[in-house]
């Protein structure tokens, strides 16, 4: 025998309760004048029924009463859009006995007072007015928050007292799903369960374990609303916290098998339609040791190889993200370095790689900053373009070192300035772009490309205060000596950008910019970039964005000032396999061009046709070779006959040496 109770005189109206059981009910109170009673059996055993009495109370309609079900709605009782003086009501709120009841104010207009001791609603974590007090609310400009009771009844009231009245309020209430999961194990299921759940409904579950913890999530029923593709309803895992990382199954039709994570995260998401709907799942979760790597979402932070500062084990591979609110971006610096030695061909045997999940989309290597890193000299600080990094560490199975450590942070994108980047394409724009740039600010950024490629600055935005010499602010950039790269430095007392050849102040100028005066695109001569920007106290401007590409191979470039100097890539470091520099220096018409080679350590042969150097008359096919030099030869000065003269730089697969 069934017995179903609703508030209201239709079969349509909201269930209050259902009783089946001999345990006796306390008693109901409607929400208006009506209830509505149902008795159904079945056809096999009989029982002794019920009795039930009722009786009228005072009231006025809507004001109070039991509310049950799934979901619902209460607001206080109004007339000519305002509620009456000196009301009392009081609502019980009951959902599924194992399910949890959230409730959400949509609006929220009364008397505010200190305290609110005249007009306020009250909303209790449990059944009646002695459960716990989640808070009292009055006033008229703020929503009171939404609440999540510990179980499946909230009690809430509604007080008026005889003086001001305004619009009252509207809340709704639902049956909570999903939640945040910190322990070992436990178990999840969905709405109702094992009744049918309902129907729109979208239910996120987070499983969250310490990092070097993985998840196993195990399905002991599950049926849901067949379909194809899984359109209608379905339930969703992901391998980490949220839905941007990968998805490890989108199920309906049959069960999940055992799921496990990489990370120590797990997101599920449960989404139900409108119309079937079925009893759901229920699974059980556990956490095992994975020993190292996890996802890291705190502002900072360090990492390790797996023992630091002991030698790490052999034949591991651990995988650290770093995942950052949207807007920030993610900086990482090396605090010590020593794995097992590269290759002669810088091959790696146990390497740490490290990965801009922002550009792994759109770049090649998948993201990859840089390369992958081994020896014993520590990697450059590395910043990525968006919020998440990924830190991925292998190891063979022969030779152990000390491993490494690492410090990260995260940092707000829009007030950033400077960064080390190492990825093939990205954006740079001046502190608050596109507002004015703000005084007395300092910037460094580093654009490093892999070797043999050249990067192309392309200049889209170009604002700065103005002067007929620029001599206010500037912005300068730099081919420095000894590290090839450019320098972009914006120098206190000057608006400008000056663009030269060289290692020093005193370095050949290749033009001079202020106001909105600058080229669209700047070539490095080689795989390096250097940014300097400094503002000073006085005017600014709306500053600039520029982007780079990194895709062109080669090196060198095109010199027009009266005097610099050339290095070859990575310069005092050995330069790269497989390279074709070609410097194509242009004097003033009239005059010539002479070289002085201050070093030179390129691999030696006799006839100098593995690694070389030459210098040509002229430029282009019809340049004329005047010498080629390879080894330790010191070349005597060379001197053109004309204003152009042509330096090319080639290596091949093997030897290379300082150059």
């Amino acid at each position: 025998m069934e017995g179903k109770v609703r508030d209201g005189y239709s079969e349509t109206a909201d269930v209050l309760q259902r009783y089946c059981s001999t345990t006796l009910p306390r008693p109901l109170t409607t929400s208006g004048p009506f209830a509505w009673l149902r008795l159904h059996t079945d056809q096999s055993s009989a029982d002794q029924g019920f009795h039930i009495t009722y009786s009228q109370i005072p009231g006025i309609p809507g004001c109070g009463g039991e509310l049950a079900g799934e979901q619902g709605t209460l607001s206080t009782p109004t007339h000519m859009q305002r509620y009456h003086h000196n009301m009392d009501c009081e609502w019980r709120i009951r959902v599924p006995g194992n399910e949890r009841v959230q409730l959400v104010f949509d609006s929220f207009e009364l008397e505010g007072s200190f305290n609110c001791i005249f007009d306020f609603v009250e909303v209790r974590d449990g059944p009646d007015p002695d459960s716990p007090l989640v808070g009292r609310y009055c006033g008229r400009n703020t929503l009171p928050p939404p609440f999540a009771a510990s179980g499946n009844e909230l009690y809430v009231r509604f007080y008026s007292d005889y003086s001001v009245s305004h619009g009252g309020f509207s809340a709704t209430y639902d049956v909570v799903c999903g939640g945040v999961f910190f322990s070992e194990s436990g178990v999840l299921r969905s709405p109702n369960f094992p009744e049918n759940y309902p129907h729109g409904k979208r239910c996120e579950y987070l499983i969250r374990q310490e990092p070097g913890r993985a998840i196993v999530l195990q399905f002991h029923d599950f049926l849901m609303e067949n379909s194809f593709a899984c359109f209608f309803d379905y339930l969703e895992v992901f391998d980490g916290r949220d839905s941007s990382f990968p998805s490890l199954g989108k199920f309906c039709n049959e069960p999940p098998p055992t799921l496990i994570s990489r990370h120590n995260y797990m997101y599920i998401l449960f989404v139900t339609d409108g119309s079937v709907h079925n009893r759901g799942f229920l699974a059980n979760f556990t956490s095992i040791d994975t020993e190292c790597g996890g996802i890291l979402v705190d502002q900072q932070g360090t990492i390790n190889s797996p023992t630091h500062p002991e030698q790490y084990p052999n034949g591991i591979t651990c995988s650290w993200v770093i995942h950052r609110p949207p807007g920030e971006i993610v900086r990482l610096t090396w605090l010590s370095f020593s794995l097992e030695a590269a290759t002669r061909t810088g091959s790696c045997y146990d390497s740490v790689s490290v990965y801009d999940n922002s550009t792994a989309a759109a770049g090649t290597n998948g993201g990859l900053i840089g390369r992958p890193y081994c020896g014993q000299r520590l990697p450059p600080i590395m910043t990525t373009l968006g919020n998440v990094m990924t830190v991925i560490f292998t190891s063979d199975t022969s030779i152990t070192h000390d491993g490494f450590a690492a410090s990260f942070i995260g940092l707000n994108a829009s007030t950033l300035c400077g960064g080390t980047y190492h990825t093939i394409s990205g954006v740079l724009t001046s502190p608050n772009f596109p507002g004015p740039y703000p005084p007395s600010k300092e910037c460094t950024w580093i654009i490093e490309a892999p070797q043999n490629q050249q990067i192309m600055l392309n200049v889209s935005h170009f604002g700065m205060e103005d002067h007929f010499e620029c001599n206010y602010d500037y912005l300068e950039i730099r081919l420095v000596s000894g590290c090839d790269y450019l320098e972009i430095r914006l120098v206190s007392g000057c608006d400008y950008l000056e663009i030269r050849n060289g290692g020093s102040a005193t370095a050949p100028l290749i033009g001079k910019y202020c106001g909105t005066n600058m080229p669209r695109q700047i070539s490095s001569h080689a795989h390096r970039l250097f940014l300097h920007f400094r503002s000073d106290g006085s005017l600014s401007g709306a500053g600039f964005r520029i982007s780079w590409d990194a895709t062109a191979t080669g090196c060198g470039g095109r010199l027009t000032g009266p005097r610099g100097s050339i290095i070859s890539p990575n310069y005092p470091q050995p330069y790269a396999h497989m390279a074709v520099c070609t410097w194509v220096i242009a004097g003033n018409a009239g005059n010539k061009v002479r070289i002085s080679f201050l070093d030179m350590d390129i691999e030696g042969s006799d006839t100098c046709n593995m690694d070389y150097v030459a210098v040509y008359e002229g430029a282009g096919p019809s340049a004329v070779l005047k010498k080629r030099a390879c080894g330790s030869d010191q070349l005597d000065v060379v001197e053109s006959k004309t204003n152009i003269m042509t330096v090319k730089f080639v290596t091949d697969f093997s030897t290379a040496t300082t150059s």
